[in-house]
């Protein structure tokens, strides 16, 4: 999850001001106000512009924004991925070949050897006799 002071930076990139912002994140606005400009010092720069009608991201917030974006996005994925391991059900799956079809059987394993190493969520015991 990203740090609470990234959400409230995209909230206020979002709505324009910190007192929109406050009310979309449900934090008072001085408090909003205070985070931004510790995360400001830390940071040695400033990362909106003050205006008389709002706030806009400098070049520095720009790339911070594109950064915590990507930062949500990647999280979603990950729980979407992690939500279909949830999602999967377990199985065993016998494969047995006459000796006359020992080729397309190596021919079958390599294809399993491959999807085990594209699709990790799921591997199959192999023994060969």
């Amino acid at each position: 999850m990203l740090p609470k002071v990234f959400l409230y930076v995209d909230a206020i990139a979002r709505a324009g001001s910190i007192r929109k912002a406050a009310e979309t994140v449900h934090v008072a606005a001085s408090a909003l106000n205070r985070q931004l400009r510790e995360l400001e010092t830390d940071m040695g720069v400033e990362l909106f512009e003050r205006l008389p009608r709002g706030m806009r991201p400098t070049g520095a917030g720009e790339m911070l924004l594109a950064h915590i974006r990507q930062q949500k996005r990647d999280f979603e994925q990950l729980n979407a991925r992690i939500g279909e391991l949830r999602g999967m059900r377990r199985a065993q799956i016998r494969i047995t070949a006459h000796e006359t079809g020992t080729r397309d059987l190596l021919v079958l394993y390599q294809v399993i050897e491959w999807a085990e190493r594209t699709w990790f969520a799921w591997s199959m015991p192999k023994k060969v006799e």
